[in-house]
């Protein structure tokens, strides 16, 4: 089973974040989880991503992301985000 924690992007890549995302997924496989990473967006820092794949993260970035969403629960995410644009008018 997976388990998911999402990002918009990952641009820290702080010695303390990549250390607490690494015992996160060091805690969730040990209890039996697969530790899932989704980030929207792809320009995000390429150490981080590797210290978080290192770390034991599947990481799931850009349109993948939205794949991925659509592949595990049947919810096409990405459709449903572009039929609300302009949906609403802030201002």
């Amino acid at each position: 089973m997976d388990a998911i924690d999402t990002k918009y992007r990952i641009g820290s890549g702080d010695s303390g974040t990549l250390k607490k995302f690494r015992q996160y997924a060091v805690r969730l496989n040990n209890i039996g989880y697969n530790p899932v990473l989704l980030i929207l967006r792809n320009d995000n820092l390429p150490q981080a991503i590797n210290a978080c794949s290192m770390g034991g993260w599947q990481v799931i970035s850009g349109n993948e992301t939205f794949n991925y969403i659509n592949q595990t629960t049947g919810f096409d995410l990405k459709l449903w985000l572009n039929n609300r644009i302009n949906l609403y008018s802030i201002g």
